[in-house]
């Protein structure tokens, strides 16, 4: 049920969610034709066998002669000359280590000697073949690392490559995140203004502010070193965020935070707090903290809120014309800040299309979670992952958005959808997302991107994600994304998500679910994974709300599937069609709500 937005075509079938059938993965699309590139470079190891062609049996002899080695010391030793190891852009806690390809390398060991800043001893992945560069976070400041770069499959050595970080330190990535409001263990106040602070663990605190009337923004920062011995840290948050968790302190470390209000005559408050000096980091129960501005949602007796609220807005661009009114009823639903998910590969010209329906969700005051995907020719195999391709395509996102969302806010971004259905492997989503994250960086530190979100009915969904967190993922993502058609009450599949979180470290990041719902395909026989009647869908999605808040809390984003029906789809495949919230004729075009539209309102109202 995942089809890439403005996308009017899928390759091998139709993605059918019920039983053995909901294997079969949706593909990012995109309405643009690709086109293929030139042929690159021919290097000398291509040239040889031609030559040798040529030259006829004089050449053939002479190989023999030598042992029938020559021309494969010649390959090799080509390969071996022309393979080279450099170093490129360099911080005080991150270096970036680049090299040549070498042809026919099934793939490239890449790993470093020495400490991170975590105590983390040396360490080493695998990266595919198409990739030609790796970002190396977490070092420490002062310290000299060297870098080994070892071509798999081919009879080429190993290169090094040695860098001393500088020691005047700046933050790590995810210096701090703002976050969903959790209880206050401390508080201070400033007129108006009163901060506290809570959730603490030995390296990350959770510092909240009242709201300030008329206020246009919050400075928040610290003062100390970070873990990376960066020093003094602040950034500006929008109005409405009244919250922001400080990561990467130093255990036993006293800090203290400052949050000035902006564009009021209102004074900052400071508030301080010590580290424990033996913490540690949140349990599973506990809400991790998210990337987005504090929701206005209802809360219930218990203080539990309901997750922010998104829908995947397929339907229009795979049935018609762009309905504004249809994006403002969208923004409208509930009291607190609504999403606008929507995805866009780089065949073609994506841009124009992007803008399209980028500005439109904004404009019905949405907020956009942007999924950045990898062109067809990569997801259907017909040509391999293209990393360095992937990140700069991110890049490029990330700087035609900045800024231009809701009041002034930057986009979420996402990483490719349900890739655990292709060829794609684990590490080479993982060696995607690490070489995006330093670039979206580079573009805002403020900016987030998330990934892995799965096709959870394919047989392979648990060991592949655990093979993305082998690949480095924790450290080049913000967080996770994650589908889930389940009944509520099933927590199964959490369960997994949750421990395998644990296990690599991640269990601090933001976890949103960007897809849940039900189809009402016709002949609705009420099975929990197949079609159900309208006032079904309306039950099962208000049941899996409600699910998340009473026993899910550190899920802080939901996501409908999908915003209205597929017309071109009714009569080919009912079951994926019909799973929109909203009606609509054969022309996209939108005649009325199902009972889930109005059942969401009053749960959030």
């Amino acid at each position: 049920m995942r089809t890439e937005h403005a996308d009017q075509r899928r390759p091998n079938g139709v993605l059918r969610r019920l039983g053995a059938a909901w294997n079969t993965p949706r593909h990012a699309r995109s309405t643009r034709p690709f086109t293929r590139k030139g042929l690159g470079t021919v290097t000398l190891a291509a040239i040889i066998p031609l030559l040798v062609t040529c030259l006829g049996a004089s050449a053939s002899q002479a190989a023999s002669a030598t042992g029938g080695n020559a021309l494969a010391s010649s390959q090799s030793s080509s390969a071996a000359a022309g393979f080279t190891v450099s170093v490129g852009t360099v911080t005080s806690t991150s270096a970036q280590v680049k090299w040549t390809p070498v042809a026919k390398a099934t793939g490239y060991q890449v790993g470093r000697d020495g400490k991170d800043s975590g105590g983390g001893g040396p360490w080493s992945t695998t990266d595919p073949a198409s990739t030609t560069s790796r970002v190396f976070l977490h070092l420490v400041p002062g310290q000299k690392y060297t870098f080994t770069v070892t071509p798999q499959g081919v009879n080429v050595p190993a290169k090094t490559v040695s860098v001393t970080m500088t020691k005047s330190g700046t933050s790590l990535p995810n210096d701090s995140v703002p976050t969903t409001p959790g209880g206050g263990s401390s508080s201070t106040s400033a007129g108006s203004l009163t901060v506290t602070t809570g959730n603490v663990t030995s390296t990350s605190v959770q510092v909240t502010w009242t709201p300030v009337p008329k206020a246009t923004g919050y400075q928040v920062g610290r003062d100390g070193k970070d873990s990376g011995g960066g020093g003094p840290w602040s950034t500006t948050d929008p109005a409405s965020t009244t919250s922001r968790v400080f990561l990467h302190l130093v255990p036993g470390q006293k800090y203290t935070f400052t949050v000035t209000p902006q564009g009021v005559n209102a004074p900052a408050a400071t508030i301080s707090v010590t580290m424990p000096k033996e913490g540690t980091a949140q349990s599973p129960s506990a809400p991790p903290p998210t990337a987005s501005p504090t929701p206005s949602t209802p809360s219930v007796g218990n203080g539990k809120r309901l997750p922010e609220l998104g829908f995947s807005v397929n339907g229009e661009a795979l049935s018609g014309p762009l309905d504004q009114k249809h994006y403002n009823a969208l923004g409208q639903l509930t009291p607190g800040p609504v999403w606008a998910r929507m995805g866009f590969s780089s065949d073609g010209k994506w841009q124009a299309t992007a803008d399209t329906y980028f500005y439109a969700a904004t404009k019905a005051d949405m907020k956009v979670l942007l999924r950045a995907s990898f062109p067809e020719s990569q997801y259907s195999g017909r040509q391999q992952v293209n990393v360095e391709a992937y990140g700069d395509f991110v890049a490029a996102m990330a700087a035609r958005y900045k800024g231009k969302g809701v009041n002034g806010s930057n986009p979420v971004i996402e990483l490719p959808n349900e890739i655990n259905g292709t060829k794609i492997s684990g590490a080479t989503y993982a060696a995607a997302a690490c070489n995006a994250y330093p670039k979206l960086k580079a573009i805002d530190p403020g900016y987030k991107i998330i990934g892995a979100s799965e096709n959870v009915y394919a047989s392979n969904w648990k060991a592949w994600l655990e093979d993305v967190y082998k690949a480095g993922f924790a450290k080049c993502s913000d967080g996770v994304s994650f589908h889930n058609y389940d009944v509520p009450g099933d927590g199964s599949k959490y369960k997994v998500l949750r421990d395998l979180m644990v296990k690599y470290g991640h269990q601090n990041a933001m976890v949103w679910l960007t897809e849940f719902g039900a189809t009402t395909c016709p002949g609705a026989a009420g099975k929990p994974l197949g079609c159900q009647t309208e006032q079904q869908q309306a039950d099962k999605i208000v049941g899996n709300l409600q699910d998340l808040r009473d026993n899910y809390p550190w899920i802080t984003h939901a996501f409908i599937y999908a915003d209205e029906e597929i017309p071109p789809r009714k009569q080919s495949d009912p079951f994926e069609a019909h799973f929109g919230l909203y009606r609509n004729d054969a022309r996209g075009t939108v005649t009325g709500e199902k009972p889930a539209v109005a059942a969401v309102k009053r749960l959030y109202r």
